[in-house]
């Protein structure tokens, strides 16, 4: 059979398909050799990348090379300071979307105009902002090591931008806090709406010994949302599984609801 001049490279699925992935490829993509990125693709879709960990600041690795031998990459990126992250944050006040489109896993969509106005860039803009190190005999850097985790970071941001954050100094939470997202006002009414909860008596003799203890009525019934908790961590980092990891963790959610249930004698579910 007649081979395609389309190589196996080519015929892989493209890192960087987001504009802000494709944004961190381009950053370092005209300082490397394109037969680097071939062979640095090839590692990454090979899973030759056993471990990634992304901290402040901060990417290290273990990738195995062609021989089968283990080499720790790390690679830096200057984190933002306080005052950049005001300065973010105060340039981007006035877009209720930034915080909403970030929880949700996505770049909010004037991420560049604010990042422009608070005068800083998300992406690394010369080679000398990344420090790359890698014990590889290739003394010409980035080596083909780097890059495999370098293009497999791409892909992970492309799924959940507020990885790229974390490398910039900012976790889940602390972004949280920094960009809060307003509540639709039915979610707010509901609240208003809840009925208070009795106070405790201050009375020691009512406080210990307390009153009847009410009949409960235990009611079984799948959550609303399943693997809520799973929601609200967002995706996993480097997930390389069939289909999304949320997805298959929320069919996972599901049939043990409805296995608990079924157990718990209500079968009409």
């Amino acid at each position: 059979m007649k081979r395609s001049k389309t190589t196996e490279y080519e015929e892989q699925p493209e890192f960087g398909r987001t504009w802000w992935g494709a944004q961190w490829i381009g950053a370092l993509e005209r300082f490397v050799q394109p037969f680097k990125w071939g062979e640095g693709k090839h590692l990454a879709l090979e899973k030759k990348v056993l471990d990634i960990g992304v901290e402040k600041g901060m990417v290290t690795a273990t990738v195995s090379d062609l021989t089968g031998k283990s080499l720790p990459v790390k690679m830096s990126l200057a984190p933002f300071t306080n005052e950049q992250w005001e300065s973010l944050a105060k340039a981007a006040s006035g877009d209720s979307t930034f915080g909403t489109a970030l929880m949700s896993g996505t770049m909010p969509p004037h991420a560049e105009k604010a990042f422009a106005t608070a005068g800083l860039r998300l992406m690394p803009e010369k080679f000398k902002d990344l420090d790359m190190k890698c014990p590889c005999a290739d003394w010409f850097k980035p080596c083909i090591h780097q890059l495999a985790v370098y293009l497999l970071l791409a892909e992970e941001f492309d799924r959940d931008p507020m990885l790229l954050f974390r490398l910039r100094g900012k976790t889940r939470d602390e972004m949280q806090v920094l960009f809060p997202v307003d509540e639709p006002g039915e979610v707010q009414e509901a609240k208003a709406a809840e009925p208070l909860t009795e106070p405790l008596s201050k009375d020691p003799e009512k406080f210990w010994n307390g009153g009847a203890v009410p009949e409960l009525k235990l009611e079984w019934r799948p959550p609303a949302h399943p693997a809520a908790a799973l929601q609200r961590l967002g995706s996993f980092p480097f997930w390389r599984g069939s289909g999304p990891f949320l997805g298959h963790m929320e069919r996972s959610y599901r049939e043990i609801s409805r296995f608990t249930i079924f157990a718990a004698g209500k079968k009409n579910l």
